[in-house]
């Protein structure tokens, strides 16, 4: 239960304030931090370590600077509590905002290919730690326990879900009907809001200090069981949501060609194994020779009927030729990073090298989006 002193000296008026402070400060502290790194470092600096550790440094430090701001500046200013402290999360995404649509548009496309496979695997390496945290955290007696609160936070979070989503959209068809959200694409957003490591890091800082050890124990469940909801039910089902409202446009075209190019890629890996049983001798000659034929045939057949599908829409073939450069400059970036390491071309021209592969391919994804 509750301590009964936990209000005891509440001021409305005052926790505003005092929210409206923290949250400002901190939303100040991210805004000052990313912009320097946005507008000066990531401007001025064409190093794509440099500029990785820079992101991630920004990440960091304004968390710090933030949560420990009393710590940091109370030692050099009396007027300051060693105790005060801004908002560290809000610090930490304004700074993320700046650096990541800001920041982004002044680096180098090398970089930006560095900062997406960086971020991308940290990204997965924290989510991985924060559920296997509260994997060891939470029993599964304590699911049992408290239950019914359980089903209560998932009702209590679908509905205020419903009313942000369905009140927010029919406002803004209100205000401009031309451009409404359609209905079908508001069930989306509506049963699409997934919970996940965010939500479990912020119930997982909860002590009993406040509200005693009991209570923390059942938000932190809660926390836990919505985002399981959200993960087991409404992931898996959102596909099939998007499916039923008919917001999936597959063009039969794109389909049949995707089908053959498969069918050939099959064959073409079963027929590389059958070599590879035949010089192992694993395989007579009689079968190899009989086994192959057949595999030739039907490729042969596929390939022609893939060419024949592609020169009844040509669209489709520029679709497989932007496929095909962007993986080839891909083994190309991979060749210069090997060669650089056995020491067959310099660090300098490794790096120009790389520079201008990246450049296409950046001018290969933005024709990819305009097909």
């Amino acid at each position: 239960a509750i301590r009964d002193n936990v209000f005891e000296g509440f001021h409305l008026l005052e926790a505003i304030k005092e929210i409206a402070i923290v949250s400002g400060g901190g939303i100040a502290i991210g805004a000052v931090l990313g912009g320097i790194v946005s507008y000066i470092i990531l401007k001025n600096v064409d190093d794509a370590l440099i500029e990785t550790a820079v992101t991630l440094a920004v990440a960091f430090g304004s968390y710090l600077f933030a949560d420990f701001f009393g710590t940091i500046f109370g030692s050099l200013f009396s007027f300051i509590d060693s105790g005060f402290h801004f908002s560290g999360i809000l610090a930490v995404v304004t700074a993320s905002l700046f650096v990541g649509n800001i920041g982004s548009i002044n680096t180098s496309p090398t970089t930006r290919v560095t900062l997406d496979n960086f971020w991308e695997f940290l990204t997965f390496v924290v989510n991985s730690l924060v559920f296997l945290i509260i994997g060891l955290k939470i029993e599964l007696r304590q699911f049992r326990e408290h239950f019914f609160a359980i089903v209560v936070a998932v009702l209590v979070v679908l509905v205020s879900r419903a009313v942000v989503v369905y009140l927010l959209a029919w406002i803004h068809a209100a205000m401009q009907p031309k451009q409404a959200i359609q209905m079908s694409y508001r069930h989306v957003m509506f049963w699409g809001g997934l919970r996940g490591a965010i939500s479990i890091a912020l119930a997982l800082t909860l002590t009993g200090d406040i509200f005693g050890a009991a209570v923390a124990e059942q938000i932190q469940v809660m926390t836990f069981g919505v985002v399981l909801f959200t993960l087991l039910v409404q992931g898996l089902t959102i596909e099939g949501l998007i499916k039923r409202l008919g917001l999936v446009n597959r063009v039969p075209e794109r389909d049949e060609r995707l089908r053959l190019q498969a069918q050939v890629y099959a064959k073409r890996a079963g027929q590389s194994e059958l070599e590879k049983l035949y010089e192992q001798g694993i395989v007579a000659v009689e079968v190899f020779e009989a086994m192959n034929a057949v595999y030739a045939a039907d490729i042969a057949k596929q390939q022609a009927q893939l060419v024949e599908h592609l020169r009844h829409f040509p669209e489709l073939e520029q679709e497989i030729l932007l496929v095909a450069r962007i993986d080839t400059l891909r083994a190309e970036r991979v060749a210069l990073v090997d060669a650089a390491k056995r020491g067959l071309v310099s660090a300098e021209i490794q790096a120009e090298l790389i520079t201008h592969i990246d450049n296409r391919a950046e001018a290969i994804k933005i024709l990819q989006k305009q097909i």
